[in-house]
C-alpha cells in the first residue's frame, strides 16, 4: 500500500523545487524570482501515464483513462543554520519528518532575475550546506532521545541507546567528511538500515533520499553514496516545452522511473467503461489491494483473476487469454507483481 507515501521537496531558496510541482502537478503555484517565495506547504498530485497503461489503453479503448500518482509536498525552502531555526528551519524540516521519502533540488542555472543565495552556482556545496543541516537537526533529537531514556532508569531502553549511540557516531563522522568534501567516505544510504528500529524517532537521515539536479548537465557519479537516484532535468526548459506544446512524455518517463525506484509497482484494472493504473508497494498481496479498488471487495471478494500485461496485450482480449489459459486464479494472500492485470470476484 501507499496510504500516506508523500514526499518531500528539499532544497536551498531558489532552487527550483516551486517549478518542479508546477511541472508535474500542472497546479496554479506561486514561481518567483526572491528569496522565500514559498512560506507554507503546498501540495501537489502527480499523475503518471506509463507507456504500459497506455498500450493497454490503446487496446481497452475505454472512455476513461485514470492514471496512478505521486503525492509532492514543497516546503519552505532550507538555509544555513536552519537546524537551529535559522530562516524558516523549524518548520521546514517539521514538513520533511511527515514525509516517506525526500527529493532534494540543487541548483545548477544561471539567470540574474532569479537570485541565487551563493555567489558562486555550485551544486555539489548546497548538497553538502543541505545534507550537513540535516544530519545535525537528527544529531539533536538523538541527543534528547538518549538522555530522556538514560532519566528511565529503564534496562530495557540499553539496547535502544546503543543504536542511538552508534547512529550518533556515524553521523559525526558524516559531517566530518562533508566538511571535510570527502563526498567519496561518506554512504548516506547506509543509514536506511536504521529505519525500522529507530522508525518512532521520525529521523531524516532514514529516509529515502533522491536527488535532482536543476539546470546544466553534471557529473553525478561523486553522489552515488548519498542518495537511492539522481536525476539532472532543466526544469525551466521542461516546464516552458509543457506550456508551449504539451508535451509531457520526459515527465512521465522520469516520473515513473522515480516511482519505481520508490519501490512501488503499477498494476491494472478496467471495465467497459474504464482503464486504470494502480501504485502499490513491492510485495503488496491481494488483500492490500482490495480497499484501494473498492471498499466493497474487501469482505466481498471470492477470487482474483490475473493476467501479465505482455500476455494481454499478445492476445487482444480477455476472453482469448482465456482460451489461451494464461489467467491465473489468486487469494488474498497472493502476492501482486508489477503490470498484473487484476479482474477481481465477488
Amino acid at each position: 500500500m501507499i496510504k500516506n507515501l508523500t514526499i518531500g521537496l528539499c532544497g536551498l531558496p531558489n532552487s527550483g523545487k516551486s517549478t518542479f510541482l508546477k511541472l508535474v502537478t500542472n497546479i496554479d503555484n506561486a514561481i518567483a524570482p526572491h528569496m522565500f517565495s514559498t512560506l507554507e506547504s503546498k501540495e501537489g498530485i502527480a499523475f503518471v501515464c506509463s507507456q504500459n497503461l497506455r498500450s493497454l489503453h490503446t487496446l481497452t479503448k475505454t472512455e476513461k483513462l485514470v492514471m496512478p500518482y505521486l503525492k509532492f509536498i514543497d516546503v519552505p525552502g532550507l538555509i544555513q543554520g536552519a537546524h537551529q531555526g535559522q530562516g524558516l528551519g523549524n518548520e521546514f524540516l517539521s514538513y520533511l519528518r511527515g514525509c516517506k521519502a525526500i527529493f532534494l533540488i540543487a541548483r545548477n542555472f544561471f539567470d540574474i532575475q532569479v537570485p541565487s543565495v551563493n555567489i558562486v552556482i555550485d551544486p555539489l556545496n548546497d548538497i553538502i550546506t543541505i545534507l550537513t543541516e540535516i544530519i545535525f537537526a537528527d544529531k539533536a533529537i538523538i541527543d534528547k532521545s538518549i538522555n530522556k531514556l538514560l532519566k528511565e532508569h529503564n534496562k530495557d531502553n540499553k539496547k535502544i541507546i546503543e543504536i542511538l549511540g552508534e547512529l550518533a557516531q556515524e553521523l559525526d563522522m558524516a559531517v566530518e567528511h562533508l566538511s571535510n568534501n570527502n563526498l567519496d567516505k561518506v554512504n548516506f544510504l547506509q543509514f536506511s538500515r536504521f529505519n525500522d528500529v529507530l522508525k518512532d524517532f521520525n529521523l531524516l537521515v532514514t529516509k529515502k533520499w533522491f536527488l535532482l539536479i536543476n539546470g546544466l548537465k553534471y557529473d553525478l557519479s561523486l553522489l552515488e553514496n548519498l542518495f537511492i537516484k539522481t536525476y539532472n532535468l532543466d526544469l525551466k526548459w521542461e516546464l516552458d516545452l509543457l506550456q508551449e506544446n504539451g508535451d509531457v512524455d520526459n515527465i512521465n518517463k522520469f516520473l515513473y522511473d522515480l516511482a519505481l525506484s520508490l519501490e512501488l509497482i503499477e498494476f491494472f484494472t478496467f471495465n467497459n467503461l474504464i482503464t486504470q493504473g494502480w501504485f502499490t508497494a513491492k510485495n503488496s498481496m491481494i488483500a492490500d489491494i482490495l480497499p484501494m479498488i473498492h471498499s466493497d471487495f474487501v469482505k466481498s471478494f471470492k477470487i482474483a483473476e490475473v493476467v501479465s500485461l505482455d500476455d494481454f496485450l499478445r492476445c487482444g482480449s480477455w476472453e482469448a487469454c482465456r482460451q489461451e489459459k494464461v489467467i491465473r486464479l489468486k487469494g488474498r494472500n497472493s502476492f501482486v507483481e508489477n503490470n498484473d492485470i487484476i479482474f477481481i470476484k465477488i
